[in-house]
């Protein structure tokens, strides 16, 4: 049965209590109310009533009221201004907040217009706006995070993610991986994969990998004019820097707009150390090392190079 629940002065026990509507004869009169109104003092007195203790004192409570619900399975739920909807699928779960739609179970939701899929669950999701199709036993904590928006018409099982700050988005899986930052994008999934920055991209066959910096791109993308991603990728690579281009499979890139891999046959297994430092393609087994230009030009293989606007050309083997 749905119930209205208030924060509530106490003169008996001289403090803030949470108690049920029917209970109006102690509140607190309205020139000693507090004057600011936060959701977070009430949240806290909301979690109170979830753990089951409607009579526990809450700091910094407000004169804020929650209508609280429990439906027949299991999914608590609390709002101020708009309902949450659960789904035919949506069993067990805490919901607090405003607008959220849950359509899975054992999810914990704090904030306002989130919606989880019926592929996801067992997740925690905290912030608003977030939307997560497949993802089970996660955290996801920010605003406008978009995960796997692509609808596939099938159902694999990805899951141990942790996804921290705004507006990332993801068109498949990300599984078993670590995002920190915002605005990063990735295009198809990926897994056992840690990423460290804001505003880069993941391609195809980018599993593995550590990726840390700011406009990276790593794994096969789609050039101009095309819509599928072709080449290698970049499984277990490590990115760090910022503007890199990457794509070759165990390769290591340390510095300011440097890349591996010109077009779609980048061999792999090469070591770019320094900015503006390039490896081509099918140059597979290289080291370059230097600045402004050095680089280890297409099909030349195990190739060592240090300096500075250094290159090594093709078929230099």
């Amino acid at each position: 049965m749905n119930k209205i629940y208030k924060v509530i002065w106490s003169k008996v026990s001289n403090q803030y209590v949470v108690v049920s509507e029917l209970a109006r004869k102690c509140t607190k009169n309205s020139s000693s109310s507090v004057g600011a109104v936060r959701k977070v003092g009430v949240l806290l007195a909301t979690l109170a009533l979830t753990a089951g203790i409607s009579g526990m004192s809450v700091d910094a409570a407000t004169n804020g009221a929650w209508t609280t619900a429990t439906d027949g399975k299991g999914n608590f739920t609390a709002h101020i201004d708009t309902a949450n909807t659960m789904g035919q699928y949506a069993e067990n779960n805490k919901v607090l907040g405003d607008e959220n739609t849950v359509n899975t179970r054992n999810n914990k939701v704090t904030g306002d217009t989130n919606t989880l899929g019926s592929s996801s669950g067992y997740d925690y999701v905290i912030g608003d706006g977030n939307a997560i199709s497949v993802t089970k036993y996660s955290w996801i904590i920010g605003n406008n995070n978009q995960i796997y928006t692509k609808p596939n018409g099938f159902y694999r099982e990805y899951k141990d993610t942790l996804i921290f700050g705004n507006n990332n988005t993801s068109t498949e899986h990300i599984g078993r991986s670590i995002f920190i930052g915002s605005n990063n994008n990735v295009t198809q999934g990926i897994n056992d994969s840690i990423a460290i920055g804001n505003g880069m991209k993941f391609g195809r066959n980018t599993d593995g990998s550590v990726i840390i910096g700011h406009e990276i791109k790593n794994g096969a993308l789609p050039r101009d004019g095309e819509t599928i991603a072709r080449g290698p990728g970049s499984n277990n690579s490590v990115v760090i820097g910022s503007k890199k281009t990457n794509e070759s499979p165990g390769s290591i890139i340390l510095g300011y707009n440097s890349k591996i891999g010109n077009d779609v046959y980048s061999a792999g297994v090469d070591i770019v150390i320094g900015n503006q430092v390039s490896i081509g393609d099918n140059a597979d087994h290289s080291i370059a090392i230097g600045s402004d230009g050095t680089r280890v030009d297409d099909e030349t293989d195990w190739t060592t190079i240090m300096g500075h606007k250094v290159t090594i050309g093709s078929q230099s083997d």
